[in-house]
């Protein structure tokens, strides 16, 4: 095709019909005069009376494919930077600017902390640039056309490099920008009918993301995708799909998500939304290697054929997610923390409660092997205030033993176990000031379990080291402000276990690696937002790293940290993550991973919603790829609703099938009048999951039993508590399992 012809490609007639493969757009966004809107939009590339810049790579310009630097803006009097009315006003009216409305050459600015901007167009509009540096903004175009910039050196921009997150939503019109778009942090939202076309390409680190509404009668159906690029798209961060609210689109429908001339990279995360139906359960999942599609040669163009595209598909599940209906304990106390472990020896896994008062308690609950009726045991005193348990298991036949950390008293309890599932107070040790975290593992290598404790009064975490039971302090780690999620793994290859500190105030997650004999040393930290509290550590990506998922109570969202340091045991730890990670329902209180589907990918449990009508909302991993280089892709699943002020939601095999089923943990149950009131009544829940996995054998999940499973279960070898590889869920990968899965091998039913 000759540069003639694509020029003559890109500028469609005013007033004409938008076609695509036959079809004419009609509704929403193309109603005005069907293409005249569209073609408008990039006439209106060039300010008013221009002609477009001559780099302009709708005009079949060589592709520039180097890396787009972060704009550098210089303050000016042509800089429309604050807007005098942020939580709504139109962006003609001069009363909501300081200087008049901004004209095509002015720059416009949107950077007051905690403003919440909603810009009406009652006319099309022009500006310079655009810098949505803080704060949410809403331009709602009504139909409309925004113009961004004069030449190839214009751009968008959402955030700023110094870590300010920006959050721009785009809904019912068109974005040109001559230039280029960039999000250094926080996240772009195209919204209902919404349309971003740049002449240029797209910058977003692993710090941003991209959020976009499908619609099943939406262009993007037929291949014109809201985000339409001339240019390099260096994808990284998160990509959230969402569905308009009467969406129901059809198994095998393909929404075209991001049209671009060029892509390099991946996203990190890409969560998917879940369907209004549910016979068959469907998913969008992306289509191809990685995400990328071929569909075509030539450059960007309107109406489609952009050589690279990120495309998604509606796919039916394999397996339809069942609980059976939660059976609940009533219990006295208020619980603030919980854990499983078989107590007994017997009948699966038990519970234990951490119950406040002056002084507090821990409460066992014992499985009768159904999963669904549990005993209670006696309440043991604890100190005022407990905030966590953990489970202490010293690996004798008596049994696991149980930690309580209590905030109040500034301190720590060790109840073991006489091996019948009766624990006893073993030994009180002080701590730093309001202990809010646990975790527990060998951190000094002598084979027994050591103790990390977070000091969220102190800013500290306390080490102790057991011997056969015996506690001692052996150090003290300074950490940022306000640790209250805290956890034990293996970040790097060199067998010893690390920790990583969630800390609320301070916004951080901080990683200390182990030099050995228990001896830690800060590594790196990474920032997040709305503060992060409890998190688990998991090789989400099956590339031998451990990751990080936390929950972002603040801001209702869910941050995953992924481990790309390549298993090396030299050098710094490297992660990648978005700050502002992604939705995760009102108020998220604690996430769990483990595999329900049985397909052998870490799907997520988390806690969330407000008090009195919380749920445990499912996220199934449904990666097409599990790599370091590949996007995690997490399809959302029905919420399960428990009514109550739900705090925990932990994952464990309850009835002795190979499948994982949910305890939840809540302050009170509602309905019980003046003991709800006075937070002496709570219950713990227990949903069994019923799915029923097809191939539990198929620990990959790749539709067979073959030499991949059986590598997954030697990798796996040993105690293993609900994973996969533990076919018959005694908490070990042992003989039993290779048995059964030689037993299956071969095509799955």
């Amino acid at each position: 095709m000759s540069r003639h012809d694509r020029e003559r490609d890109m500028k469609l007639p005013i007033g004409g019909d938008a076609r695509c493969g036959g079809a004419v757009w009609t509704h929403g966004l193309w109603r005005r005069s069907a293409i005249g809107l569209i073609a408008a939009a990039i006439a209106s590339q060039a300010a008013p009376g221009q002609s477009p810049p001559a780099n302009d790579r709708s005009a079949g310009a060589r592709l520039d494919a180097r890396p787009v630097a972060a704009p550098r803006v210089k303050r000016s009097a042509n800089e429309f930077n604050f807007w005098l009315n942020p939580q709504g006003g139109f962006f003609q009216d001069p009363q909501n600017w300081s200087k008049g409305v901004p004209n095509p050459t002015d720059i416009v600015i949107f950077d007051l902390n905690t403003a919440g901007y909603k810009v009406e167009f009652v006319e099309d509009a022009a500006s310079f640039n655009l810098l949505a540096l803080m704060d949410t903004v809403e331009l709602s175009l009504n139909g409309l056309i925004y113009a961004i910039g004069q030449s190839s050196q214009n751009f968008l921009q959402v955030g700023n490099a110094n870590g300010g997150r920006g959050l721009l939503t785009i809904t019912d019109g068109v974005v040109t920008v001559t230039g280029s778009i960039v999000i250094l942090a926080g996240q772009l939202r195209i919204g209902h009918d919404g349309l971003l076309i740049a002449n240029g390409g797209l910058t977003m680190p692993s710090t941003s993301g991209i959020a976009i509404q499908l619609d099943e009668d939406s262009p993007a159906t037929q291949g014109v995708p809201p985000m339409q690029l001339g240019g390099l798209a260096q994808l990284d961060g998160v990509l959230v799909l969402t569905l308009g609210a009467n969406s129901d689109p059809a198994t095998g429908t393909v929404f075209t998500v991001i049209g671009s001339e060029a892509i390099s990279g991946t996203f990190g995360v890409i969560i998917t939304p879940p369907f209004p139906g549910t016979d068959p359960l469907r998913f969008l999942n992306m289509v191809g290697p990685g995400i990328l599609r071929p569909t075509g040669d030539g450059p960007a163009r309107l109406l489609g054929g952009f050589p690279d595209t990120v495309d998604s598909v509606v796919e039916e599940l394999p397996l339809d997610l069942e609980f059976e209906e939660p059976s609940s304990d009533i219990i006295v106390g208020d619980p603030t923390g919980a854990a499983v472990a078989d107590f007994d020896g017997v009948n699966g896994a038990d519970a234990v409660i951490a119950l406040d008062g002056t002084p507090g308690a821990i409460q066992v609950l014992f499985n009768d092997g159904s999963g669904q009726a549990f005993t209670a045991g006696p309440a043991l005193t604890a100190g005022n205030s407990p905030s966590a348990v953990a489970i202490f298991d010293l690996g004798d036949p008596d049994g696991p033993g149980v930690v309580v950390a209590n905030e109040a008293s500034n301190n720590i309890m060790l109840f073991l176990n006489d091996g019948s599932g009766n624990l006893a107070l073993a030994q009180t040790v002080n701590v730093g000031a309001q202990p809010a975290a646990l975790a527990v593992g060998d951190l000094t290598g002598d084979g027994t379990p050591d103790i990390a404790v977070a000091n969220r009064g102190s800013n500290t975490v306390t080490l102790i080291q057991s011997d056969t039971g015996s506690l001692t302090v052996y150090g003290t780690l300074g950490t940022h402000t306000g640790p209250r999620g805290l956890a034990m793994a293996h970040f790097d290859s060199d067998g010893l276990l690390d920790l990583a500190v969630a800390n609320e105030i301070g916004g951080t997650i901080q990683f200390f690696r182990n030099g050995g004999g228990g001896a830690m040393t800060f590594d790196t930290s990474v920032l997040v937002s709305g503060g992060p509290g409890l998190m688990d550590p998991e090789d989400l990506d099956n590339d031998k790293d451990t990751d990080v998922v936390v929950v972002n109570e603040d801001s209702g969202r869910v941050t995953i940290v992924r481990n790309e340091s390549g298993g090396g045991s030299a050098g710094p730890l490297v992660f990648s993550f978005v700050p502002t990670g992604f939705p995760a329902g009102d108020r998220p209180t604690s996430v769990d991973v483990g595999d329900f589907d049985g397909d052998g990918d870490k799907d997520l449990a988390i806690v969330h919603g407000v008090d009195g009508s919380r749920a445990i909302r499912i996220y199934r991993n449904d990666s097409p790829t599990l790599s370091s280089t590949a996007p995690l892709v997490y399809a959302i699943d029905s919420d399960r609703a428990l009514d109550d002020d739900r705090l925990l939601g932990l994952i464990a095999r309850l009835n002795g099938d190979v499948l994982n089923d949910l305890v939840a943990v809540s302050r009170a149950p509602t309905g019980l009048g003046a003991l709800r009131a006075s937070g002496q009544i709570a219950d713990v829940s227990f949903l069994l999951n019923s799915s029923g996995p097809p191939c539990p054998a198929d620990i990959v999940g790749n539709g067979s039993v073959d030499v991949t499973d059986l590598l997954s279960m030697l990798a796996a070898w040993g105690p293993c508590m609900a994973c996969p590889q533990d076919i018959d869920g005694n908490g070990q990968v042992d003989v039993n399992d290779l048995l059964a899965l030689l037993a299956a091998w071969g095509a799955c039913p």
